[in-house]
């Protein structure tokens, strides 16, 4: 009985352990599952009632080869070098500059500095000629997630994250770099 009782602490101290040293997973389940997740979280979450989450009718996507440089700002061999899997959640044919985005690093990628690069240059214009007004990612465990949209959107987006993950995710803002004007052009109608 003694033999089996320190088996149950030793195999709880090592838990216990490899938590506290970040082992555990930031989420479970693919990508797809985790975005389903976070895209249901940030809609209770969003703030804004008429052009929020909720109101945008989206399908999600797997960002390939093809997309990457466009949606994660990656090249094609950084996108094969880095990532494991990554998709998009974005309107079809839509005036909603609005994006959520969930990838799955390799393991023994530098999460961070691969974290940084994709929310810094991921394509602000690749909604046509509307641009979002925000841009703000998160990185926790191998996940990086990041949102193109409305102020109150990233925000939903972000707090998603952080209610959804079982490890604390460390926020990226990307200073609003592409748009000097309001309107159209520069501002994200609707988004």
């Amino acid at each position: 009985m003694k033999k089996l009782i320190c088996a149950v602490l030793a195999l709880c101290m090592l838990t216990v352990a490899l938590v506290s040293c970040g082992s555990a997973p930031a989420f479970e389940g693919t990508v797809e599952e985790i975005l389903d997740s976070i895209v249901t979280k940030a809609i209770e979450l969003d703030t804004e009632p008429e052009f929020g989450i909720a109101s945008i009718e989206c399908t999600p996507t797997v960002v390939d080869a093809e997309r990457c440089e466009s949606v994660l700002g990656l090249s094609e061999e950084d996108f094969n070098q880095y990532v494991e899997a990554a998709i998009e959640s974005k309107p079809n044919g839509s005036w909603y500059t609005h994006s959520i985005v969930v990838i799955k690093l390799k393991d023994g990628v530098d999460v961070p500095a691969v974290a940084e690069q994709i929310v810094m240059n991921t394509k602000p214009n690749r909604f046509g000629c509307l641009k979002p007004r925000s841009i703000v990612g998160a990185y926790a465990g191998q996940y990086v997630i990041f949102s193109a949209s409305s102020e109150t959107s990233t925000e939903a987006v972000y707090n998603a994250v952080v209610a959804l993950s079982a490890v604390e995710p460390n926020r990226i803002d990307r200073e609003n770099d592409w748009s000097s004007s309001g309107g159209l052009m520069g501002g994200g109608l609707l988004g």
